[in-house]
């Protein structure tokens, strides 16, 4: 490249700030040039979105570009970019293929970029391998007969309608660059497919400026179609490796950087870690010790320590996360949150967030005192609370919940019936409060009752009386306005008595604030929380069959970046564990 431009790869190791460093420069374009001649873009949507944010900041200069830039993952870009055509994986398209294929049947409800796609049925596997060869941009004639046979017939009855590897084939040979952009922007590149990086190279050619950032050694998604020497061969006019790493520890780097060197091919990198010694725990315990493994991570925490446990696949988790809950120990995974076996609870309160069942019992309890224990959102942004999904029902949003959670001269805590005797004729609630109010006691009141409450009007004074109609028993109402978390509890659906028992633990251990507190244990498997970090990690090196047999393929390298991966999210102990069974990955050496 002799013609002026500029086309920069970054070697970002582990900690080493390679978002900021993207961020940084992403600043610098936003200083030259108008938002719609910038293009980001990233492996995830939420990759992107942290990029934005990095980039502007808190600085109302550049709030415009939030949303005038083109920015996202490939595929949303070029969704866009082709005026959002209709695609056929949807819920009534997989529907149509099964009536009309069925010995081809696909056992997902719906399928997207970013979605978990389980092989079930044979229709499933042909799938997989279809997009596979499609992804890896493999020859048709290089495809075994079966797939071609499916794909002759998925073309055929797609027609015209796109599918998600559509966007990209046909962007390939269709689109230009968006908005003849100037300057474009490519996080987690060692995560790109062959496809998508023949998109990649192809606007790259267009632009005055192009920044591509990735770690070879982080290249974990191979069994999505991607390939680390995609990222290692791409034709660039300057190299940089970042040297300095701000969350790897001394122990933890040595050990690491020792355990990637199996890898056949990489890119050498000469990074320091950070000026910690840090430690390494050889661990007796393996993924099926969870009493002792909650008991270690239950002073972990005391201490004030985030942990993190990691497994090559989910079902390795269970028996810790059973025995979490026992201990009233609250978990999530931030990074896979329509996982709700990782995420029994959501705990933040944002906009569109879940009302799972913690943050029902702390709203029904926080009302006795009325003092708010967080900081409750503007009132656009409530319409969270009254998203059960469970029941898929549309929940109005009411004002007047902020007044029942906040101190006020004249709000219910103080002219209402908690605070005064339950028969107190004075006591009352508007209709509109008491409704908002219900919404923590869903299906606890008389059978046929919930209409009636919706029926209820705004204005209507609410008072003892009225409320015992609405009660199964009078002892219901009364348990109900004293605040009886075990009334609670005791009359939930049969679905929700698991983690009735998981409340009770939390509460026991950390008091009512323990139901909405940010959690300090993270579970997940190593995919889930790329780029995330803790202080403490536990690494599982159990591997799945197919994990096994690849040990002794060429793509025993992918094992090792893997592995590679859940060691240097450690910020400061490196707990290795003991495998179940031989099956496994030797982390130790």
């Amino acid at each position: 490249m002799n013609d002026g431009r500029v086309i920069k790869k970054v070697y970002g190791p582990p900690g080493t700030g390679k978002t900021n460093m993207q961020a940084r420069y992403i600043r610098e374009a936003m200083g030259s040039l108008p938002p719609e001649k910038i293009l980001i873009t990233s492996f995830s949507k939420g990759g992107a979105a942290e990029l934005i944010q990095r980039a502007i900041g808190k600085d109302e200069t550049f709030s415009d570009y939030r949303y005038r830039m083109v920015a996202g993952t490939l595929h949303s870009i070029c969704f866009k970019a082709f005026n959002k055509p209709a695609m056929i994986e949807t819920a009534e398209g997989i529907k149509e293929w099964n009536s009309l294929y069925p010995e081809y049947e696909l056992s997902a409800t719906e399928i997207s970029e970013d979605s978990g796609f389980q092989k079930k049925t044979i229709g499933d596997v042909i799938f997989a391998d279809m997009m596979l060869n499609r992804a890896k941009m493999i020859p048709l004639e290089e495809w075994s007969d079966k797939t071609i046979r499916f794909y002759n017939k998925w073309i055929e009855w797609k027609g015209s309608r796109f599918d998600f590897t559509d966007l990209i084939e046909r962007g390939l040979k269709e689109l230009d660059i968006p908005n003849r952009a100037k300057s474009m922007f490519v996080d987690e590149a060692q995560d790109f497919t062959a496809l998508e990086f023949a998109l990649i190279e192809k606007w790259m050619k267009e632009v005055n400026f192009g920044l591509i950032s990735g770690d070879d050694d982080q290249a974990i998604y191979n069994f999505k179609g991607c390939n680390p020497n995609n990222f290692l061969d791409f034709k660039e006019t300057e190299t940089e490796i970042l040297a300095q790493s701000y969350r790897v520890p001394r122990v933890v780097h040595e050990h690491a950087t020792k355990f990637i060197t199996q890898v056949t091919r990489r890119q050498e990198k000469d990074y320091k870690p950070c000026d910690f010694e840090g430690e390494i725990i050889e661990s007796k315990y393996t993924y099926k010790n969870g009493v002792q493994i909650a008991e270690q991570i239950s002073e972990y925490i005391q201490q004030g320590k985030k942990v993190m446990l990691l497994t090559m696949c989910g079902y390795m988790l269970e028996n810790i996360r059973t025995n979490l809950k026992r201990q009233g120990i609250t978990f999530f995974n931030p990074y896979r949150s329509t996982r709700y076996d990782w995420n029994p609870f959501e705990f933040s309160f944002r906009e569109k967030g879940r009302m799972s069942l913690n943050k029902r019992l702390w709203f029904f309890l926080n009302l006795h005192d009325g003092k708010n224990k967080i900081e409750i959102p503007e009132i656009k942004d409530f319409d969270f609370l009254f998203d059960f999904q469970e029941e898929k029902e549309e929940i109005p949003v009411f004002e007047d919940l902020i007044q029942m959670t906040e101190e006020k001269e004249e709000s219910i805590v103080q002219r209402g019936i908690f605070n005064m005797e339950i028969t107190s004729t004075k006591g009352y609630w508007t209709g509109k409060e008491f409704k908002s109010w219900a919404l923590a006691l869903k299906n606890l009141f008389i059978r046929g009752q919930v209409k009636e409450i919706e029926e209820i009007s705004d204005i209507e004074k609410i008072d003892y009386i009225r409320c015992l109609s609405l009660f199964k028993e009078q002892e219901d109402v009364d348990k109900a306005f004293a605040g009886d978390t075990e009334w609670f509890l005791n009359n939930l659906k049969t679905e929700h008595h698991k983690n009735a028992d998981f409340c009770r633990n939390i509460i026991k251990r950390n008091g009512l604030e323990g139901l909405i507190d940010e959690p300090g244990v993270i579970v997940g498997t190593i995919f889930s929380v790329k780029g995330a970090e803790a202080d403490v990690v536990y690494l599982f090196p159990d591997l799945s069959p197919q994990g096994y047999k690849e040990t002794y393929t060429s793509h025993r390298d992918s094992l090792i970046r893997l592995f590679y991966v859940g060691m240097t999210r450690a910020k400061e102990t490196l707990v290795l564990c003991n495998p179940v069974s031989y099956m496994f990955l030797n982390l130790k050496e």
